[in-house]
């Protein structure tokens, strides 16, 4: 299959999924730990405080030492379980979902038949980007992707996200050259949505799909195309938009 692409539209290296997302999460995880430093350090504190505490009086009470190193391996343990906790608070933990999912979504993508679909991910946009763009016979989707627990006021927000990506696609395409209507699409993962979207939906001009069922709405992907081969010239356009970053 590789061997019969063109090979100025190979995946582009530099921008592979999750890419950007991951960036901003490793952003988050750092600034919510120097956020929660000086409430580490104290818990870090206490528990230290607590374990000597505790094996001085197994070592009064049974003449061993073992409890010393058993409790300090306790505290050294608990580091690890302390900073997830403020990540989990912080919210960066479920963010860190959003990266996988957007990889979970680049692998279904990349299913497409490649003599037929181009699929880039993590596309630079003046603002942000987009999660994932398929170019194919022509049709070209803007492609979000979001980890939720299904609240429907996130996921409507989203939905206008995804609007919005389309349409900076379609003036980047416009300017280099080869105009395009594109199509916005939400993928969306977590608990519940497999039932919730076992069919699209539509929310606005978004169609919101769940990654669960990707084989259904990668099957309606390549029957809404209405020719045989990619369109070169979107796909070529976006390479030169690519080639920028």
């Amino acid at each position: 299959m590789t061997d019969r692409m063109d090979h100025r539209l190979r995946p582009h290296k530099h921008h592979r999924a999750g890419r950007s997302a991951a960036r901003i999460v490793r952003s988050a995880r750092r600034h919510a730990i120097r956020a929660s430093l000086p409430r580490l350090v104290l818990a870090f504190a206490w528990l230290a405080a607590a374990g000597a505490t505790a094996s001085a009086v197994m070592w009064a009470v049974t003449g061993s030492r073992w409890w010393s190193g058993f409790v300090a391996g306790l505290a050294v343990g608990a580091t690890p379980l302390l900073i997830q906790t403020v990540l989990v608070g912080a919210g960066v933990a479920v963010r860190g979902f959003g990266v996988d999912a957007e990889r979970w979504t680049a692998e279904e993508l990349d299913a497409l038949d490649s003599r037929q679909w181009r699929v880039f991910h993590d596309v630079p946009l003046e603002r942000g980007n987009i999660d994932h763009v398929a170019v194919g016979p022509g049709r070209t989707y803007a492609v979000e992707t979001k980890y939720t627990t299904g609240r429907g006021k996130y996921l409507h927000g989203a939905a206008r996200q995804a609007e919005r990506q389309a349409q900076s696609l379609e003036a980047i395409l416009h300017e280099r050259g080869a105009p395009r209507p594109v199509v916005p699409l939400l993928v969306v993962w977590g608990p519940g949505l497999k039932d919730r979207y076992a069919s699209p939906a539509m929310d606005g001009k978004t169609r919101v799909v769940a990654g669960a069922h990707a084989d259904d709405w990668l099957r309606r992907m390549a029957a809404a195309a209405d020719r045989f081969m990619t369109d070169l010239p979107a796909a070529h356009a976006l390479e030169s938009h690519l080639a920028q970053y």
